[in-house]
């Protein structure tokens, strides 16, 4: 692996299992600091290649804030996400609001 990561801070929702965790084990691999949030953050926690994992609802501002909040105090300022949270909302695109998207 390279280091094209190198000194970088990645956030990864979703990042507890499937996609979200091979994304963070290659993030990790590639010298980036991972901060991790999911809703059970806890297999994250297990593997050890984030540096960060917290368990959290991405749908719930608030704790998006004091996520995000904390990534900044702790690692730094995001320099990548990866948004691998999976959310579904029926009904037509177009008719939807920036919040219910």
């Amino acid at each position: 692996m390279n280091a094209r990561f190198e000194g970088r801070t990645v956030v990864v929702t979703g990042g507890g299992q499937g996609i979200g965790a091979a994304a963070v084990r290659r993030f990790a691999a590639e010298g980036a600091r991972v901060a991790v949030l999911d809703l059970d953050a806890a297999e994250a926690r297990r593997a050890g290649h984030a540096r960060l994992a917290v368990d959290g609802d991405c749908t719930a501002g608030a704790a998006m804030e004091d996520f995000f909040a904390r990534v900044e105090a702790e690692l730094g300022p995001p320099d990548v996400l990866f948004n691998n949270v999976g959310q579904s909302a029926r009904g037509e695109f177009q008719a939807k609001s920036m919040n219910q998207l």
